[in-house]
Protein backbone atom coordinates (compact mmCIF):
# COMPACT_ATOMS: atom_id res chain seq x y z
CA UNK A 1 0.00 0.00 0.00
CA UNK A 2 1.28 3.46 -0.84
CA UNK A 3 0.03 6.64 0.76
CA UNK A 4 0.37 10.18 -0.48
CA UNK A 5 3.43 11.95 0.82
CA UNK A 6 2.81 15.08 2.78
CA UNK A 7 5.70 17.32 3.72
CA UNK A 8 5.17 19.96 6.35
CA UNK A 9 4.26 22.96 4.15
CA UNK A 10 2.23 26.11 4.75
CA UNK A 11 -0.04 25.15 1.83
CA UNK A 12 -1.29 22.09 3.73
CA UNK A 13 -2.45 24.07 6.74
CA UNK A 14 -5.87 23.03 7.96
CA UNK A 15 -6.32 19.72 6.14
CA UNK A 16 -7.78 16.68 7.90
CA UNK A 17 -4.36 15.48 9.08
CA UNK A 18 -3.81 18.84 10.73
CA UNK A 19 -7.13 18.39 12.50
CA UNK A 20 -5.86 15.16 14.07
CA UNK A 21 -2.47 16.67 14.86
CA UNK A 22 -3.67 19.88 16.48
CA UNK A 23 -6.48 18.18 18.40
CA UNK A 24 -4.21 15.48 19.81
CA UNK A 25 -1.52 17.92 20.94
CA UNK A 26 -4.15 20.13 22.54
CA UNK A 27 -5.60 17.08 24.32
CA UNK A 28 -2.17 16.07 25.64
CA UNK A 29 -1.39 19.64 26.72
CA UNK A 30 -4.52 19.79 28.84
CA UNK A 31 -4.32 16.27 30.25
CA UNK A 32 -0.64 16.59 31.17
CA UNK A 33 -1.03 20.17 32.34
CA UNK A 34 1.66 21.40 29.96
CA UNK A 35 0.57 24.86 28.83
CA UNK A 36 3.47 25.44 26.44
CA UNK A 37 3.94 23.65 23.12
CA UNK A 38 7.10 23.99 21.05
CA UNK A 39 6.64 23.18 17.36
CA UNK A 40 9.72 21.99 15.47
CA UNK A 41 8.16 22.05 12.04
CA UNK A 42 10.96 20.98 9.66
CA UNK A 43 9.06 23.16 7.18
CA UNK A 44 9.66 22.79 3.42
CA UNK A 45 8.74 25.21 0.64
CA UNK A 46 5.33 25.23 -1.04
CA UNK A 47 4.97 23.49 -4.39
CA UNK A 48 2.35 23.26 -7.15
CA UNK A 49 0.80 20.02 -5.96
CA UNK A 50 -2.78 19.88 -4.75
CA UNK A 51 -1.91 17.88 -1.66
CA UNK A 52 -3.31 19.35 1.51
CA UNK A 53 -6.79 19.82 0.03
CA UNK A 54 -8.30 16.90 1.95
CA UNK A 55 -10.68 18.85 4.17
CA UNK A 56 -13.54 16.40 4.63
CA UNK A 57 -13.43 16.56 8.42
CA UNK A 58 -16.45 14.29 8.88
CA UNK A 59 -15.43 11.05 10.61
CA UNK A 60 -11.82 12.28 10.76
CA UNK A 61 -9.80 12.11 13.95
CA UNK A 62 -10.52 15.36 15.78
CA UNK A 63 -14.01 15.71 14.34
CA UNK A 64 -15.50 16.11 17.82
CA UNK A 65 -13.60 19.37 18.25
CA UNK A 66 -16.10 21.68 16.59
CA UNK A 67 -14.27 24.82 17.69
CA UNK A 68 -11.06 23.71 16.02
CA UNK A 69 -12.90 22.71 12.83
CA UNK A 70 -14.58 26.11 12.65
CA UNK A 71 -11.23 27.84 13.14
CA UNK A 72 -9.47 25.81 10.43
CA UNK A 73 -12.32 26.32 7.96
CA UNK A 74 -12.35 30.07 8.56
CA UNK A 75 -8.61 30.31 7.97
CA UNK A 76 -8.72 28.22 4.80
CA UNK A 77 -11.71 30.15 3.42
CA UNK A 78 -10.13 33.55 4.09
CA UNK A 79 -8.83 34.56 0.65
CA UNK A 80 -7.10 37.64 2.06
CA UNK A 81 -4.89 35.59 4.36
CA UNK A 82 -2.28 33.18 3.04
CA UNK A 83 -2.22 29.70 4.52
CA UNK A 84 0.39 29.62 7.23
CA UNK A 85 0.94 26.87 9.79
CA UNK A 86 1.82 29.48 12.41
CA UNK A 87 -1.82 30.63 12.45
CA UNK A 88 -2.75 27.70 14.70
CA UNK A 89 -1.21 29.62 17.62
CA UNK A 90 -4.31 31.88 17.57
CA UNK A 91 -6.60 28.96 18.37
CA UNK A 92 -4.29 27.48 20.99
CA UNK A 93 -4.14 30.85 22.74
CA UNK A 94 -7.91 30.71 23.12
CA UNK A 95 -7.44 27.33 24.79
CA UNK A 96 -4.84 28.72 27.21
CA UNK A 97 -1.95 26.94 25.49
CA UNK A 98 0.98 28.94 24.15
CA UNK A 99 2.77 27.80 20.99
CA UNK A 100 6.36 28.64 20.20
CA UNK A 101 7.61 27.88 16.68
CA UNK A 102 11.25 26.91 17.05
CA UNK A 103 12.55 28.09 13.70
CA UNK A 104 14.95 30.94 13.06
CA UNK A 105 14.27 33.27 10.15
CA UNK A 106 17.60 32.61 8.48
CA UNK A 107 16.85 28.86 8.32
CA UNK A 108 13.09 29.04 8.00
CA UNK A 109 12.91 26.14 5.54
CA UNK A 110 14.38 22.79 6.40
CA UNK A 111 16.78 20.86 4.16
CA UNK A 112 19.60 18.35 4.50
CA UNK A 113 22.09 21.15 3.87
CA UNK A 114 21.05 23.18 6.88
CA UNK A 115 19.93 20.46 9.27
CA UNK A 116 23.01 20.74 11.50
CA UNK A 117 22.55 24.50 11.94
CA UNK A 118 18.81 24.00 12.29
CA UNK A 119 19.05 21.64 15.25
CA UNK A 120 21.99 23.45 16.81
CA UNK A 121 19.87 26.60 16.85
CA UNK A 122 16.84 24.81 18.28
CA UNK A 123 18.80 23.03 21.01
CA UNK A 124 19.93 26.41 22.34
CA UNK A 125 16.47 27.92 22.02
CA UNK A 126 14.68 25.20 24.00
CA UNK A 127 17.25 24.75 26.77
CA UNK A 128 15.43 23.90 30.01
CA UNK A 129 11.96 24.57 28.54
CA UNK A 130 8.97 22.78 30.00
CA UNK A 131 6.15 21.67 27.73
CA UNK A 132 5.30 19.50 24.74
CA UNK A 133 7.90 19.44 21.98
CA UNK A 134 6.31 18.45 18.69
CA UNK A 135 8.53 17.28 15.81
CA UNK A 136 6.82 17.47 12.42
CA UNK A 137 9.01 15.88 9.71
CA UNK A 138 7.62 14.90 6.32
CA UNK A 139 7.85 11.12 6.72
CA UNK A 140 8.88 10.58 10.32
CA UNK A 141 11.67 8.73 12.09
CA UNK A 142 14.96 7.94 10.42
CA UNK A 143 15.39 5.12 7.93
CA UNK A 144 18.41 3.56 6.25
CA UNK A 145 18.68 6.31 3.61
CA UNK A 146 17.76 9.49 5.46
CA UNK A 147 16.60 12.57 3.61
CA UNK A 148 15.13 15.89 4.72
CA UNK A 149 11.87 13.98 5.13
CA UNK A 150 13.15 12.20 8.23
CA UNK A 151 14.37 13.16 11.67
CA UNK A 152 17.43 11.35 12.93
CA UNK A 153 17.62 9.76 16.35
CA UNK A 154 20.75 11.74 17.15
CA UNK A 155 18.77 14.96 16.52
CA UNK A 156 15.97 13.86 18.81
CA UNK A 157 18.47 12.97 21.51
CA UNK A 158 20.17 16.36 21.17
CA UNK A 159 16.89 18.17 21.88
CA UNK A 160 15.83 15.68 24.55
CA UNK A 161 19.00 16.33 26.53
CA UNK A 162 18.27 20.06 26.72
CA UNK A 163 14.65 20.11 27.87
CA UNK A 164 13.21 20.15 31.38
CA UNK A 165 12.47 16.77 32.98
CA UNK A 166 8.74 17.57 32.97
CA UNK A 167 8.60 17.82 29.18
CA UNK A 168 7.12 15.39 26.66
CA UNK A 169 8.19 14.74 23.07
CA UNK A 170 5.67 14.02 20.30
CA UNK A 171 6.79 12.93 16.80
CA UNK A 172 4.75 12.80 13.59
CA UNK A 173 5.02 9.60 11.51
CA UNK A 174 3.57 9.16 8.02
CA UNK A 175 2.75 5.75 6.61
CA UNK A 176 4.98 4.61 3.78
CA UNK A 177 4.90 1.72 1.35
CA UNK A 178 5.20 -1.66 3.02
CA UNK A 179 5.96 -5.11 1.66
CA UNK A 180 3.67 -8.08 2.19
CA UNK A 181 5.91 -9.25 5.02
CA UNK A 182 5.33 -6.09 7.05
CA UNK A 183 2.37 -4.11 8.32
CA UNK A 184 1.76 -0.64 9.69
CA UNK A 185 1.20 -1.67 13.30
CA UNK A 186 4.29 -3.86 13.42
CA UNK A 187 6.33 -1.03 11.90
CA UNK A 188 5.14 1.33 14.63
CA UNK A 189 5.92 -1.21 17.34
CA UNK A 190 9.46 -1.62 15.98
CA UNK A 191 10.02 2.14 15.94
CA UNK A 192 8.62 2.45 19.44
CA UNK A 193 11.10 -0.15 20.64
CA UNK A 194 13.96 1.81 19.04
CA UNK A 195 12.80 4.96 20.83
CA UNK A 196 12.68 3.13 24.16
CA UNK A 197 16.29 2.07 23.72
CA UNK A 198 17.31 5.60 22.71
CA UNK A 199 15.64 7.35 25.65
CA UNK A 200 15.75 4.55 28.24
CA UNK A 201 12.07 5.07 28.99
CA UNK A 202 8.71 3.80 27.81
CA UNK A 203 7.48 5.10 24.46
CA UNK A 204 3.98 5.03 23.04
CA UNK A 205 2.19 5.52 19.75
CA UNK A 206 -1.32 6.39 18.69
CA UNK A 207 -2.32 5.90 15.06
CA UNK A 208 -4.91 5.61 12.33
CA UNK A 209 -4.50 4.17 8.85
CA UNK A 210 -2.25 6.92 7.43
CA UNK A 211 -0.47 8.75 10.23
CA UNK A 212 0.79 8.10 13.74
CA UNK A 213 2.34 9.96 16.63
CA UNK A 214 5.03 8.71 18.99
CA UNK A 215 5.01 10.05 22.54
CA UNK A 216 7.91 9.93 25.02
CA UNK A 217 8.25 11.63 28.40
CA UNK A 218 11.64 12.69 29.67
CA UNK A 219 10.74 11.51 33.17
CA UNK A 220 9.05 8.17 33.83
CA UNK A 221 6.82 9.82 36.41
CA UNK A 222 4.63 11.08 33.56
CA UNK A 223 4.14 7.69 31.94
CA UNK A 224 0.86 6.78 33.64
CA UNK A 225 -0.63 10.16 32.78
CA UNK A 226 0.37 9.70 29.14
CA UNK A 227 -1.14 6.21 29.01
CA UNK A 228 -4.40 7.39 30.51
CA UNK A 229 -4.64 10.40 28.21
CA UNK A 230 -4.06 8.25 25.10
CA UNK A 231 -6.66 5.70 26.19
CA UNK A 232 -9.11 8.53 26.82
CA UNK A 233 -8.42 9.93 23.35
CA UNK A 234 -8.90 6.51 21.75
CA UNK A 235 -12.27 6.27 23.44
CA UNK A 236 -13.33 9.37 21.50
CA UNK A 237 -12.23 7.92 18.15
CA UNK A 238 -12.68 4.15 17.99
CA UNK A 239 -10.72 3.61 14.78
CA UNK A 240 -7.50 4.64 16.51
CA UNK A 241 -5.11 1.97 17.71
CA UNK A 242 -2.27 2.48 20.14
CA UNK A 243 0.53 1.00 22.16
CA UNK A 244 0.52 1.87 25.86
Amino acid sequence: MQHKKRAMKHQYFGDKRDLFKYDLILHLSKELNLKNAYFISMLTKNDKSKQGNEINYKNSIGSNNFGLIKFLKNKRDNKKEKRNANLISEYYKLQDVKIKFCVKEQIDYFSNKNRLDYFDSISKEIKNVKGILFFDPDNGLEVLNNKEKHIKYIELKKIYNEIDKSSVIVIYQHRQRFSKENNWEEYLKDKTFELEILFDNEAYFIAEDEIAFFIIAKHSGLNNKIKNSLIEYQNLYKKLFLKV
